[in-house]
């Protein structure tokens, strides 16, 4: 059976205008979790994919199944989609940080709901779906093997996913609830094969942390320095002690390292 499918992500403003959609749509690189779940579909399937900060969601369209991941930030909004779509009787299934976190409030309003990481188990979602047999709960094992995403849309960035897993375990963090507290790397040669295809000059890299291995993002690094791209990435806060680091992230073109302070205490 062929699926219509369309997979949102939702937007965390409730007034997105049509100037800020318009921006984003050339300057944001589009939702990669969306682009990897239309890559992990099978071809006899039609796939949509909708990102509401740079498109509207056209919910008087005929689909069989739609797809929601999100950040807690944008789960109010996602909650308001899938009711929307289930009044029309349209199958969802939720997945991502939020729902991997709090799948029994994620089931209140879905027709299933996926936890964890969606390579090993999306085709057996889809299986179900054309059975019309969907369970509750789908439950996504840490695979070794990141797919490249599906890129089709122009836009003036790229992201590309190296590295997933934390082995920190942080209590206040959902990433190891979404992928583990195994740390797990591509080889550096497959990211710059990667890299190498992308036509946008500038990247962005989709991991959590990209510094938990600094010898492995060093290494990373200084091959990217022959790709003549420019890139952003997220970090650990204590590399910023490290000079040798900063300064191949510059040599490299590194434009921004973004990272998180997290305040534990009564105060």
């Amino acid at each position: 059976m062929k699926l219509k499918i369309l997979v949102v992500q939702p937007r965390i403003r409730y007034n997105v205008s049509y100037i800020d959609r318009l921006l984003s749509r050339f300057s944001i690189s589009p939702p990669f979790t969306l682009q990897q779940i239309e890559a992990l579909t099978p071809e006899k399937h039609v796939v949509d994919i909708v990102d509401e900060n740079r498109s509207k969601i056209k919910f008087s369209r005929e689909y069989d199944l739609v797809g929601i991941t999100c950040f807690t930030s944008n789960a109010f909004r996602a909650y308001e989609i899938v009711d929307e779509f289930r009044k029309r009787s349209v199958k969802v299934v939720l997945g991502g940080y939020h729902f991997s976190a709090l799948p029994k409030e994620a089931k209140q309003h879905a027709d299933a709901v996926l936890i964890g990481e969606a390579e090993e188990i999306w085709n057996q979602v889809l299986k179900d779906a054309e059975n019309d047999a969907l369970k509750n709960f789908y439950i996504g094992k840490p695979v070794e093997d990141i797919p490249y995403p599906k890129r089709r849309n122009f836009s003036l960035t790229a992201s590309v996913q190296a590295t997933r897993g934390c082995p920190n375990g942080c209590e206040f963090c959902a990433l190891s609830k979404m992928e583990g507290g195994k740390y797990r790397k591509r080889k550096i040669e497959k990211i710059i094969e990667e890299i190498s295809q992308i036509k946008q000059k500038a990247i962005i890299f989709y991991d959590a942390s990209l510094t938990i291995d600094i010898s492995f993002t060093k290494e990373l690094f200084n091959r990217m320095n022959e790709l003549n791209k420019k890139f952003a990435c997220f970090g650990n806060a204590n590399m910023l002690k490290d000079e040798k680091f900063l300064e191949i992230a510059r040599e490299d073109a590194c434009k921004m390292y973004k990272f998180l302070f997290s305040f534990l205490g009564n105060d």
